[in-house]
């Protein structure tokens, strides 16, 4: 554990830094396996078991689904703009980016990024008390736990008190008797009860301590709604409210954290509390009962997790913006397709910037490693990062509110036995699936359908292509196919590169038209393949001989 000021120069040194190259603190790339466990179990309410593409509109929600979050390489993104402080900002943070709708009122985004950013001391004073709620691994598992209690309520209630009436019977018996029958029966019932208490800690050990920390959740809700300024800012009525609702959930459980605490570190009176709370099973009852508590209010418990969570995301945010060397942009929205100037990947050093602009759909070609995908990719996630930070690694970035969905890395599935086809045949459907369903998709394409033959592929494609091309739908579509290009449904666009000294070089920048010379064969010759095989495949190419 770090004391204060440890942690308070932790803060202030990596504060505006990548959070991978920071302290460990802030990587959490070997958390990730709890960090989504609050995303996974919230947006499995409305998730569609069918093509994981977790739309509802009725609650507004709208989650990008695991293909996209994987074809985007999400993780990473998400890893590069992490600097939470806390368990629940990562778990929050995480869970946004995945929310298209999630950005809500910029207005109050922005109003509360510009404090953070004028209030340099009061931004590190909310770090501080962050940082003490901190990110043990056990409680990740909190949110999870707190929605579910009526599956973590200690069963068998009823003879839970038995033995505890039985234990006072026999002391009460023995002190008044003296009767070895009364002290054999006391000591026998306290084994016994140490026995269950052992048995249900090993259980509900995760729970236990989650539910104790959750009364550091609490005292920093509580902070901040009793700090005027900060209070007006980040805490709403419902937020306050809360607060005095759980005031005396709180206290009831703050022994659970103390007693731990206390037993961990070897002090003694805790040590001898921790028994006393076995033999009498007072602490499993206290549990149930807490409980029942939170299962009255666990809107409310649930609801100041999300809040110390969300303000701890939004410092992140602004810690990531002063981090991108080449700048950023808030995104404006506007009716017609998608506008950049300078758009980067978020996650390359010294990246191409590239201006873009399209209002319907476009074809790209080009040759291979010549940044097809590295700039779609960087379109889809900018697309994203827009609708859920209000933050662009763009000098500027307009566009509609759009649902995102890509298909991009695809691999054969040994183990489900699918084949490279299968699969992209199986994730284009569910992309059209959600085109028929909705407005505003902006779809990411790949090079579409490569894994079947030249003849089946190219009219395959083309049908493709043309049932696509709605209204509703912005389609980026990367192929090496120059057949697709004949067609008046979608704008052209390509990706050059250059055979100079034995060197392919690509300026990685994208062009209006068709065009992108193939190198295949020209890499062939620079790593030195026999030249019978380079100039038979330059033949083959000219008379278009497969």
């Amino acid at each position: 554990m770090l004391s204060k000021k440890q942690a308070t120069a932790i803060i202030k040194s990596y504060f505006g830094k990548n959070p991978l190259e920071c302290h460990s603190f802030y990587d959490a790339s070997q958390r990730i396996d709890k960090i989504c466990l609050y995303h996974d179990d919230f947006s499995e309410e409305i998730v569609d078991n069918n093509n994981k593409a977790a739309v509802d509109m009725e609650s507004g929600y709208s989650y990008i689904d695991d293909i996209t979050w994987d074809d985007l390489e999400m993780d990473d993104v998400f890893l590069r703009i992490n600097h939470t402080d806390s368990f629940a900002g990562e778990q929050i943070l995480y869970h946004k980016l995945h929310d298209v709708s999630a950005a809500g009122d910029q207005e109050k985004f922005e109003k509360r990024q510009q404090f953070l950013k004028e209030n340099e001391k009061k931004r590190i004073e909310i770090e501080q008390n962050l940082f003490a709620i901190g990110k043990n691994k056990n409680d990740y598992y909190m949110m999870s736990f707190l929605k579910n209690t009526d599956k973590w309520k200690v069963g068998n209630e009823i003879l839970m008190y038995i033995m505890q009436l039985l234990l006072v019977f026999f002391i009460v018996s023995f002190a008044c008797t003296r009767l070895d029958i009364m002290g054999v029966g006391a000591v026998l019932t306290a084994f016994i009860n140490i026995s269950i208490y052992m048995r249900i800690k090993q259980k509900y050990e995760v729970f236990f301590e989650s539910l104790g920390n959750f009364k550091n959740i609490y005292n920093f809700a509580r902070w901040i709604v009793k700090d005027e300024t900060l209070g007006d800012i980040f805490a709403d009525d419902k937020t306050k409210a809360s607060v005095e609702k759980l005031k005396r959930m709180t206290n009831a459980i703050v022994s659970f954290n103390t007693r731990k605490q206390g037993t961990m570190s070897g002090d003694l009176g805790s040590i001898v509390a921790e028994y006393l709370m076995a033999v009498t099973l007072i602490d499993v009852a206290a549990f149930n009962r807490t409980m029942k508590i939170i299962e009255n209010k666990q809107t409310d418990v649930i609801g100041l997790i999300e809040f110390a969570g969300d303000i701890d995301a939004q410092i992140s945010v602004l810690s990531y913006r002063q981090s991108m060397e080449g700048g950023w942009c808030r995104p404006e929205y506007n009716s017609e397709g998608i506008s950049a100037e300078q758009l980067v990947h978020p996650l390359l050093g010294n990246p191409v910037a590239n201006d873009f602009a399209v209002k319907t759909r476009a074809i790209i070609t080009g040759a291979n490693a010549s940044g097809k995908s590295t700039f779609m990719k960087a379109a889809a996630i900018n697309m994203l990062l827009a609708q859920t930070i209000n933050t662009c690694t763009a000098k500027s970035f307009k566009a509609s509110h759009m649902y995102v969905m890509t298909c991009m890395s695809l691999r054969d599935d040994v183990l489900s036995g699918e084949s490279y086809y299968f699969r992209e045949a199986r994730y284009l459907k569910r992309m059209i699936d959600v085109i028929d369903s909705r407005n505003n998709v902006l779809c990411v394409v790949d090079e579409i359908l490569k894994g079947t033959n030249t003849h089946e592929r190219i009219a395959a494609s083309k049908a493709i292509l043309d049932y696509i091309a709605k209204d509703n739908c912005i389609a980026l579509i990367a192929t090496h196919d120059m057949e697709l290009t004949e067609t008046d449904l979608y704008n052209k666009f390509y990706f050059d590169s250059t055979v100079l000294n034995d060197d392919i070089v690509f300026d990685y920048k994208i062009h209006e038209g068709i065009g992108g010379k193939s190198n295949a064969i020209a890499l062939l010759e620079i790593l030195g393949y026999p030249k019978t095989i380079v100039e038979r495949a330059r033949r083959g190419a000219e008379r278009k001989v497969f």
